[in-house]
């Protein structure tokens, strides 16, 4: 029996296809925001979902993670920019490298 099988991953996929990715599509740019450790009991596959259906689309990655956070090689390949935040996440440093970097991979909007 595959995944597609089940009705339950099918209305999670369905779900993702038309709410998530439908505002993937919309947008300008993706942001990521991953904390280590990058492993697969970890995986959030939402997100990886998400991070694969930028590439896909041509979508800008930013990946947004807590300072000195060491990357996976491939996603650093793959990302536009990365962003190291401090806490609290919302800081106006945190905002201010976060415009910086939007400004620095779509220009003045």
């Amino acid at each position: 029996m595959s995944a597609y099988d089940d009705p339950e991953f099918r209305a999670w996929a369905e779900d993702r296809k038309s709410r998530v990715l439908t505002m993937l599509d919309d947008s300008a740019v993706s942001m990521a925001l991953l904390s280590p450790p990058f492993t697969l009991e970890r995986l959030d596959v939402s997100q990886a979902l998400e991070i694969g259906a930028s590439l896909l689309l041509g979508k800008p990655l930013i990946l947004c993670v807590s300072a000195g956070t060491e990357c996976p090689p491939g996603l650093v390949k793959a990302a536009d920019a990365i962003v190291e935040m401090d806490e609290p996440v919302d800081s106006p440093s945190n905002q201010e490298r976060l415009r910086d970097a939007v400004k620095g991979v779509l220009g003045d909007v």
